[in-house]
């Protein structure tokens, strides 16, 4: 029975160090690959001529009457459906 014991203890002991051996090397590697490297975010400096200037847009006013013209012809007549609709038995494989 002292056997059984001790053994129970080893094994509780082997796998309290397996996972603190777990425990500290997610610590690590979360410690070392997201917040080791802390580089600033490349940015461009700020004029204030840069922000607050409101780019010219030029409408080409010509172009867009001739678009309009072109599509501005009424739609095609559809003829009326001439075949039979569907089949006589619906339900039964082709």
């Amino acid at each position: 029975m002292a056997i059984t014991i001790t053994q129970t203890k080893k094994r509780q002991r082997y796998m309290l160090i397996i996972l603190a051996a777990v425990v500290l090397a997610t610590i690590a590697l979360v410690w070392f690959g997201f917040l080791g490297k802390r580089q600033e975010p490349v940015s461009q400096p700020l004029s204030p001529e840069g922000i607050y200037a409101i780019p010219k847009v030029d409408i080409d006013w010509q172009m867009l009457e001739e678009i309009k013209e072109e599509t501005s012809s009424p739609f095609k007549s559809i003829s009326a459906f001439e075949d039979d609709f569907g089949r006589k038995n619906p339900f039964i494989p082709y």
